[in-house]
């Protein structure tokens, strides 16, 4: 596993064996504007589209950032794409202790295109979360 990208916000790892990406927030997320979190989205969609993971997860146990809908609506017609695009098959969140925060993320992946594109859920735990990522 090595970092491919890593700022006071998120953390993206990539383990070539298992093409595995996870991006995990941290508890500095909470003070993100949204520029910060758009220029976040940013960074990890350059990661996919360079490394083309398998499958990914979104560590978001401490994603304390509230997705409004006019920037779920931006991470669906910005974001989306690129991260579809890659060719990602499999996508696991684990999920936010922050209420509102999970809901705005489930709000956001909803979407017909995310749905149709690829396989996603949600766990409360990292070893299910992986385990359902690397079993077929």
């Amino acid at each position: 596993m090595e970092y491919v990208y890593k700022n006071k916000f998120l953390q993206v790892t990539y383990d070539a064996d298992r093409k595995l990406m996870i991006n995990t927030w941290l508890p500095e997320c909470k003070y993100m504007t949204d520029t910060d979190y758009k220029a976040q989205m940013m960074e990890y969609a350059e990661r996919v589209e360079k490394y083309r993971p398998d499958v990914s997860m979104a560590d978001a146990i401490n994603f304390l950032y509230t997705i409004t809908p006019e920037i779920q609506d931006w991470t669906n017609s910005e974001f989306m794409p690129r991260f579809i695009g890659a060719g990602v098959k499999k996508q696991a969140f684990l999920v936010s202790k922050d209420l509102f925060s999970q809901v705005s993320v489930e709000q956001t992946m909803n979407e017909e295109q995310n749905i149709k594109a690829f396989q996603f859920r949600y766990f409360k735990s990292r070893e299910e979360a992986l385990g359902w990522l690397t079993n077929s």
